[in-house]
C-alpha cells in the first residue's frame, strides 16, 4: 500500500470531515515518503505524529493546508537533509521533533521569521555543522535539544536571539571550546547541560547573562583547571557538576558571582588543591559536594594552611553538609 493510500484511510477512518479533525496519528504507519496535497482541507488539525515511519524527505509546503499545526511529531524517520524553507509558513508550530533521523546539517533558513516553535527536538541525529544563524528566527524558541549529535564548534553568537530559551541540551557532541558571550543574551537560561564533549577550559566570561542559570552539568569533559570568576554571571547558579573531569585544583575565588551554590559535584576528578578563597565559599555556603569528599563533617580547623596562595586537601569519598 503507497503513502497516500494509508494517511487517506487514516484520515477516513477518524469519522470526521477533513475540516474538522484535530489530531492525526500516523505512528507505525510504514510511511514512507510524504505526497504533495495530502493534507490539504485539514484547516483544524493542531497535531500531526508521522513518528516511526520511513520518511526520508520533508517537502517544503506539505502541511500548507494545516493553517492551525501546533505539534509535528516526525522523530525515528530517516530524514538525512531538511531543505531551505522546509518549515516556512507554519506560523502556528509551537513543538517540532525531529530527532532520531540521520540529518547532517541544519540550514539557516529552514524557519521564517513569523515562526512561533518553543519546543525543538533535534537529538539523537548525526549533526557536525550548524550555521552561526541557525536559530536567528526561533526568538520564542524555550527547550533546545541537540545531545547526541556529532557538533565540534559552537559560534559566539548562534543563540543571540533565543532570548526566551530555558532549557538548552548539547550532551555528548564533539565541542572543544565554548566562544566567549555564547550565552550573554540567554537571560531566561535555567537548565544547560554539556556533558561528555571535548572541552578543555572555561574561561572568565563564558557564562555572562546566564542569571537565571539553575543547573549546570559539565561532567565527563576534559577541563583540567577552574579559575578566578569563570562562573560569574550565574548568579542564581544552585547545582554544578564537574564529575569526571581531569581537574586538578580550584583557583581562588572560583565561585565569585554565584549567590549559593547548594549542590556541587566533583567526584570521578584527580583535585587535591582548593584556594582558600574558594573553600571559605563552599564552607559559608554550606555547599554539599556530592561523592566528593570527606568521610567524615567538614571541620576547617582539618585544613593545613601554609604561606602559599593553595590550600592543600586530600579527598576521600563521602559528603561534606
Amino acid at each position: 500500500m503507497n503513502s497516500r493510500t494509508i494517511i487517506e484511510q487514516a484520515i477516513a477512518k477518524t469519522g470526521r470531515r477533513r475540516s474538522e479533525i484535530k489530531a492525526l496519528y500516523l505512528r507505525d504507519k510504514d510511511i514512507y515518503q510524504l505526497p504533495l496535497g495530502v493534507f490539504d482541507g485539514c484547516v483544524q488539525l493542531q497535531t500531526i505524529d508521522l513518528s516511526n515511519n520511513k520518511i526520508s524527505k520533508i517537502p517544503p509546503g506539505i502541511f500548507n493546508g494545516c493553517p492551525q499545526l501546533r505539534i509535528l511529531h516526525l522523530n525515528n524517520n530517516m530524514i538525512f537533509k531538511l531543505l531551505s524553507g522546509t518549515f516556512h509558513g507554519y506560523n502556528q508550530l509551537l513543538k517540532l521533533d525531529l530527532s532520531h533521523n540521520h540529518i547532517s546539517t541544519l540550514p539557516s533558513d529552514i524557519f521564517d521569521v513569523e515562526n512561533q516553535l518553543q519546543e525543538l527536538y533535534l537529538n539523537y541525529n548525526t549533526i557536525t555543522t550548524l550555521s552561526p544563524s541557525a536559530f536567528d528566527k526561533c526568538i520564542h524558541l524555550v527547550e533546545l535539544r541537540l545531545y547526541r549529535n556529532q557538533i565540534a564548534r559552537l559560534y559566539s553568537n548562534m543563540f543571540s536571539q533565543c532570548r526566551q530559551l530555558k532549557k538548552l541540551s548539547l550532551n555528548c557532541n564533539r565541542i572543544i571550546e565554548l566562544p566567549m558571550g555564547i550565552f550573554s543574551r540567554c537571560e531566561q537560561l535555567k537548565s544547560l547541560s554539556l556533558v561528555r564533549n571535548q572541552i578543555t577550559e572555561l574561561f572568565p566570561g563564558t557564562f555572562d547573562g546566564c542569571r537565571c542559570l539553575l543547573v549546570l552539568l559539565l561532567d565527563d569533559n576534559k577541563i583540567t583547571e577552574l579559575y578566578s570568576g569563570v562562573f560569574d554571571g550565574c548568579s542564581q547558579l544552585i547545582f554544578l557538576s564537574l564529575a569526571y573531569n581531569p581537574i586538578t585544583r580550584l583557583f581562588h575565588n572560583v565561585f565569585d558571582g554565584v549567590n549559593q551554590l547548594r549542590t556541587l559535584y566533583i567526584n570521578g576528578t584527580p583535585c587535591k588543591q582548593i584556594h582558600k578563597t574558594t573553600m571559605d565559599y563552599l564552607i559559608q555556603s554550606n555547599t554539599r559536594m556530592e561523592n566528593a569528599i570527606c568521610d567524615r563533617p567538614f571541620d576547617r580547623n582539618s585544613v593545613l594552611v601554609d604561606d602559599s596562595p593553595i590550600i592543600e586537601y586530600e579527598y576521600c569519598k563521602g559528603h561534606m553538609n
